[in-house]
């Protein structure tokens, strides 16, 4: 299949940072060597979900989703380690399901995950 050069390479890079197709929300899991660090915003996700996100080394170092639903976002973390979930000020509860956690979502709020520090690529 051909893609139209400037919608297909678009989609393309954003699927290189995001992918979403499975329900779960999968960061970085093609991210070229060359893009060590960077940055994105505004990409929408599966589920109603918008995100911003950074990363150094290949790993994401700050991620904030905004729930354009109110339905329960589920990430995949690639061998990252969330510390926290910041909404409005307030830390909000996570579950934990080997790489992957899930937590509950408002319409039109923003949550900020805080990552412990660590060795672990996300890819």
């Amino acid at each position: 299949a051909q893609l139209d050069g400037t919608f297909g390479s678009t989609a393309v890079v954003a699927e290189m940072l995001l992918q979403s197709h499975t329900g779960v929300l999968n960061f970085l899991p093609a991210l070229p060597k060359i893009w060590s660090a960077g940055s994105v915003s505004g990409l929408r996700a599966r589920g109603g979900f918008e995100v911003d996100l950074k990363w150094k080394d290949g790993v994401a170092t700050a991620l904030t989703i905004t729930s354009k639903t109110g339905n329960n976002c589920r990430l995949h973390l690639n061998g990252a380690v969330v510390k926290h979930i910041v909404s409005s000020g307030k830390q909000i509860p996570f579950k934990t399901n080997e790489d992957n956690i899930e937590f509950p979502t408002v319409l039109n709020q923003t949550y900020k995950l805080e990552f412990s520090l660590s060795k672990h690529k996300m890819n």
